[in-house]
């Protein structure tokens, strides 16, 4: 069976159905805890296969197993037991203010649909592919679970909403990179190594043609800096180090080129040290040269954490 999402619209007269006690809910929290306890192990192989994270939903406590990622899509995978079928919606909270007090809502919804089986499972997990959440905004999950009721009894069902948010954090705006560097005017070649900042957070595996062109422009280019430190050809009298690391470096990048995928294309400047060309000076003099690269590099929280979101 092909794991995906089933689109479909909700009937709009099947709020009056849901309504739920307590009751209900902690028998559909026994359901969770039973199945829980029964199969501990959980068959991730066949999602893992398509390279996509897999994020998982506690009932009990309502809460995701980890942050799930931003700009990506991903699968929720949830475990029930006992049950005829899950239905789902999803989109930015919404926090509405009402004589009973607040509560929360959803603001456009981004998907629905019905939860379908994990493929090969023996566990009662069911999935939905989730598409790609924006960075840094609280998203409201509503499941709508419909219990097994015995034939000739009236269909009941449980609303659990669930908060979450893809955030971001400050490694996500920087990329640790490394390549080759050709100046322009010296005809310098060499390897490079810096780091690219970018204005918006970045997600290596991201999908630009859903942003905005402005968007799109702010997750493609950075400001890069680095240092060009082991020379394969360089001009006569150009000094090995500037600062004793390398040549300072400093430019823009440019990633998600098409034909170029995973690599960087960058240009800007780089800063040398060259003996003077009358033999009476001695000292070393500071110049400078344009610069054209080419680089590859993973984020630098991977780098950092080692692991990937």
């Amino acid at each position: 069976m092909t794991l995906g999402t089933k689109w479909s619209a909700v009937n709009s007269g099947r709020g009056a159905r849901h309504r739920h006690g307590a009751g209900w809910l902690l028998a559909l929290l026994a359901c969770v805890q039973g199945s829980a306890a029964a199969h501990a192990q959980r068959p991730d192989a066949t999602l893992a296969a398509e390279n996509i994270d897999v994020v998982h939903l506690d009932w009990v406590v309502r809460q995701l197993d980890k942050v799930p990622p931003f700009d990506e899509e991903f699968y929720l995978v949830m475990r029930m037991a006992s049950v005829d079928s899950i239905r789902y919606a999803y989109g930015p909270r919404r926090v509405v203010s009402t004589a009973a007090g607040e509560r929360a809502e959803i603001d456009g919804i981004v998907d629905e649909g019905r939860a379908v089986p994990h493929p090969l499972s023996r566990t009662s997990e069911y999935a939905i592919r989730v598409r790609p959440l924006d960075p840094d905004i609280a998203y409201l999950f509503r499941f709508t679970v419909y219990p097994r009721h015995p034939p000739g009894s009236p269909p009941r069902s449980v609303r659990v909403d669930v908060v979450t948010e893809a955030t971001s954090n400050f490694g996500d705006h920087i990329m640790y990179d490394a390549g080759v560097l050709a100046a322009q005017r010296t005809g310098y070649w060499g390897l490079v190594t810096g780091v690219n900042f970018y204005a918006l957070p970045i997600n290596r595996d991201d999908d630009l043609s859903r942003a905005s062109p402005a968007e799109a422009v702010l997750k493609r280019v950075s400001l890069f800096a680095g240092l060009s430190f082991r020379a394969f050809r360089a001009p006569a009298g150009m000094s090995d180090y500037y600062v004793h690391l390398g040549h300072p470096v400093l430019g823009i990048g440019v990633r998600n080129i098409p034909g170029l995928p995973g690599l960087r294309v960058g240009t800007g400047v780089m800063w040398y040290r060259q003996e003077d060309d009358n033999p009476l000076v001695v000292r070393l003099l500071v110049k400078r040269d344009v610069y054209l690269s080419l680089t590859f590099g993973p984020r630098l929280d991977d780098v950092l954490r080692r692991r990937r979101r």
